[in-house]
């Protein structure tokens, strides 16, 4: 088990949460994150919308003015990114 430091609530083993919590083990999240976009298959398009939104920390809206798309195809397009590289992470862990 391990504790969530914001709400002190305890986290089960299996929770990817868990992992982020064990310094030692943050290397294997990554390693999750990174196979999991490989296996996600995402475009180009798709990884650099990714990496805009988690990295570049950009909102929505921000990106779709960027991208000059409409703010819900934006919200959609992203979304449905985290989804699969998420269901892909899941898969992994299991």
């Amino acid at each position: 088990m391990g504790i969530d430091l914001k709400t002190n609530n305890r986290i089960p083993k299996q929770d990817l949460l868990y992992y982020l919590h064990d310094f030692y083990n943050i290397k294997r999240v990554l390693q999750y994150v990174a196979r999991s976009i490989e296996i996600a298959h995402l475009t180009k398009e798709e990884k650099e919308l990714l990496y805009m939104f988690v990295f570049e920390n950009m909102s929505y809206k921000e990106i779709a003015e960027f991208r000059g798309t409409s703010y819900e195809h934006t919200c959609e397009l992203i979304k449905s990114i985290i989804r699969r590289v998420g269901i892909q992470m899941l898969v992994q862990m299991k």
